[in-house]
Parts: C-alpha cells; structure tokens; sequence
C-alpha cells in the first residue's frame, strides 16, 4: 500500500471526524440550551412553594440529557481511540518509508559508481597485458643478443 493510498484514506476519516465533531458540539449546545431552560430554583424564605410538577419536569429532562450526552461522548471517545492508532500506524509507515527510500537512495550511488569502476579495472587490465608482453619481447630480444637463438617460450 503507498503513502498517497493510506493518506486519502486518513483523510476520509478526519472529514468523518469533522462531522461527527459538529454534531457533538450541536449536542453539547442543545443539552446546555435545555438545562438553561428548565433551571431549578429553590427559595428559602419562609412561606415557600414549588410546584411539584415544574421540579419534577425539570429533574426528569436532566435525567434524559446527561446519559445521552454520556453515550455521545463514549463514542466519540472510541473513534479518536481508532483515529489516534490509525495515525500512529500512518507515523510507523512514513518512518519506514523514510529509511527505505535513504537505503535505496545509497544503493542507487553505489551502482551509478559500478561502470567506471569496471572501466578503469578494464584499463588496467589492458595496461599490464600490454605491460607482460612489451616485457616478454624484451626479454627475447636480449636473448637473442646474446645467444643469436630464438626462445619460443616468448613471443
């Protein structure tokens, strides 16, 4: 899998994260709007009454919002768990990627050095062979200087 393939999936799912993000803000500001609307005054003076149905109104709509901004957290919770180990998995392949990609690039050097290597070798290869025989043609002709016959072990 490449980078690009793992990446526009990664991005797939921070849009999903931007969406689900919005609507867990709407939900924050509707529970805050509802339990501003059904506050809970309780006066202290003498004489006091309450009515027993607002109270009890009021209690049961803080009863039905809190779990369900409690569920709404969890999972959201459990999705930036998901997000933050598909992040660290994406941090883990870049890393590689990084170390691969210097290996391969100092491989690349050391072939690109390989042909003029072989060539200067190839020279001097040439150079002693020429070297050998101009010595082995000396060699005879001294010989033959001095004994007037041919070797035939040199050329």
């Amino acid at each position: 899998m490449t980078l690009a393939s793992l990446l526009i999936d990664q991005i797939t799912y921070l849009e999903d994260w931007a969406v689900w993000d919005r609507g867990h803000s709407l939900s924050l500001a509707g529970a805050t709007a509802a339990l501003e609307a059904c506050p809970l005054h309780l006066p202290v003076t003498d004489g006091v009454r309450a009515d027993v149905q607002l109270v009890k109104d009021s209690i049961s709509s803080v009863i039905h919002v809190v779990p369900a901004m409690g569920s709404s957290m969890y999972h959201l919770l459990s999705r930036a768990e998901e997000l933050n180990s598909l992040v660290s998995a994406l941090a883990t392949v870049a890393a590689l990627k990084s170390v691969l990609l210097d290996a391969c690039e100092d491989l690349l050097a050391s072939t690109a050095a390989m042909p003029v290597k072989e060539c200067s070798l190839r020279t001097h290869l040439i150079q002693l062979q020429t070297s050998a025989a101009s010595w082995a043609l000396s060699i005879s002709a001294i010989e033959y200087l001095f004994t007037g016959q041919r070797n035939e072990e040199y050329p």
